[in-house]
């Protein structure tokens, strides 16, 4: 048996969070006999399985459970090969779950699944991130820093119940200098922000918490970009590398700065800046525009 794995022994309960539930979801590719699915609750793919037992699930051959056309937004964001895709359609904590294949999974905490979702025509629900000071949607340590000049594009649905706050980056406060280094995405009532490295890219946009928002932040080396609901906003250069730190990557709270409170969904990672062509189709799938 040769499929990944993200973390062993008690790692697993402090780091990650984050999850699909393919219960009745969705195997992509299912005609491929090497493709197997797991028994159980959550649901998952493995790619490679030639035992009859992976981890504490069984595995069967895909083309004995029922396979199901992919949801249409879920098969925008996979066709561009993201690093790591959580969809918050689990249904239980703490478990979180890695759509993209590449087993970032992780663990929930202090947070409320089974929130409606921000899809279109879409039963996959979202998560709620809530008041609490513990409260967050992922641990997943150093895998996504994005260090030096590494292209990337961070995207996700929001819909908040504060003006101003947080939603996700991988950063660590400085003290001495009083600045953060790594980069991060945060909102106020007027402007949706990427800060990569002490630039920031501000996309000046009423923020909504009425309405689910989709926000792409890219970065192609050179230059970075924001986008919402489809638009580009704005671009700019941001040409200082980010230092590479230990503080691991988190959705929904950082440290010495408002922590994020109301839903979150669909929250993808890649190692390639979209085009603007590909954010509006991702626009396009989930809004059905």
């Amino acid at each position: 048996m040769s499929h990944r794995k993200t973390a062993a022994g008690p790692c697993l309960a402090l780091i990650l969070a984050v999850a699909m539930l393919l219960a009745a979801d969705i195997l992509t590719g299912c005609s491929d006999a090497k493709q197997l699915r797991v028994i159980g609750d959550p649901c998952e793919r493995h790619d490679h399985c030639e035992s009859t037992v992976c981890d504490e699930f069984v595995c069967k051959p895909c083309e004995q459970f029922e396979c199901k056309p992919a949801s249409p937004y879920a098969a925008a964001v996979l066709a561009d090969k993201p690093i790591a895709y959580w969809r918050f359609g689990d249904s239980t904590t703490p478990r979180a779950f890695d759509f993209s294949g590449n087993g970032y999974h992780g663990v929930y905490v202090v947070v409320n699944v089974s929130q409606p979702g921000a899809i279109l025509n879409d039963p996959n629900t979202s998560v709620q991130i809530t008041a609490s000071n513990d409260s967050e949607v992922g641990e997943f340590g150093g895998a996504f820093g994005f260090v030096g000049h590494q292209p990337f594009s961070a995207e996700l649905w929001f819909k908040p119940t504060q003006p101003h706050a947080c939603l996700l980056g991988q950063v660590d406060w400085d003290a001495t200098a009083e600045k953060y280094k790594g980069w991060f995405l945060y909102y106020k009532s007027t402007e949706i922000t990427l800060r990569r490295s002490g630039t920031n890219v501000n996309a000046f946009v009423t923020v909504s918490t009425s309405e689910w928002t989709h926000v792409v932040a890219t970065f192609d080396g050179v230059t970075a970009a924001m986008f919402v609901n489809g638009t580009q906003i704005v671009q700019r250069a941001s040409r200082n590398p980010v230092a590479a730190i230990s503080e691991p990557f988190l959705i929904g709270r950082m440290d010495n700065w408002q922590d994020y409170e109301g839903l979150i969904d669909e929250v993808a990672l890649y190692e390639h800046a979209l085009t603007p062509g590909r954010v509006l189709a991702h626009f396009k799938a989930g809004s059905g525009t």
